[in-house]
């Protein structure tokens, strides 16, 4: 399982490394965290699923998805994850979508403004970390 999540999160690393300038977009300048994810997320829906209290958000090309969107795999899309590019920095958002999601947290966002290259660093110390242990459970199973 855990070689199936490097490889999204590998694929998001990159995503900050080459293309984190198409994580913004001028509708997302003075909006609120839970305007911009909207915006993210209506992107890749049909018009009947949008949420009628945000029918007032313009429709983003399917692109805005594509980029600041996040899944990694089943137990993250208990939550709907985002992140964009703000000043130059990475904002992260995420809202509890559905179970496993604590009852608790559904329907509640949360976002927190990082540096970009901590972020890369973290995922990449991460990775090392995974492989190594990947490696050495490896060597004691052979």
């Amino acid at each position: 399982m855990i070689s199936s999540w490097t490889h999204s999160i590998e694929f998001y690393r990159d995503k900050l490394i080459l293309d984190f300038d198409k994580m913004k977009h001028k509708e997302f300048n003075s909006r609120s965290d839970e305007e911009i994810f909207e915006l993210i997320f209506k992107s890749n829906q049909l018009e009947e699923e949008f949420k009628p209290q945000y029918k007032y958000l313009p429709i983003l090309e399917n692109t805005i998805w594509q980029d600041c969107h996040i899944s990694i795999d089943e137990t993250t899309d208990a939550w709907q994850i985002a992140m964009i590019q703000e000043d130059k920095i990475l904002k992260i958002m995420w809202k509890g979508w559905r179970k496993p999601c604590p009852k608790s947290k559904l329907n509640k966002h949360y976002s927190i403004v990082v540096e970009r290259d901590f972020v890369i660093n973290s995922i990449n110390e991460c990775l090392l970390y995974l492989d190594e242990k990947l490696v050495a459970t490896t060597s004691n199973n052979t």
